[in-house]
């Protein structure tokens, strides 16, 4: 179990590296967002999760 856990973290870190070379410009928010959206592959995001993440990323630049 702690195995799969190192694994799931390490994975994670080397996603959000590979995300902030494609958009330097994104917060970490907007990369953890991106993360949930890859992890969808092909299936669409439920309507509540995008409703959420935008909801969510709204607060995040108001707080700027």
């Amino acid at each position: 179990m702690l195995l799969s856990a190192s694994i799931t973290e390490i994975d994670r870190d080397i996603r959000k590296q590979k995300i902030r070379l494609d958009h330097p410009e994104w917060c970490e928010l907007e990369i953890r967002h991106q993360i949930i959206r890859e992890s969808f592959r092909n299936e669409p995001i439920p309507t509540w999760l995008k409703k959420q993440m935008a909801e969510h990323l709204e607060r995040e630049r108001g707080s700027k």
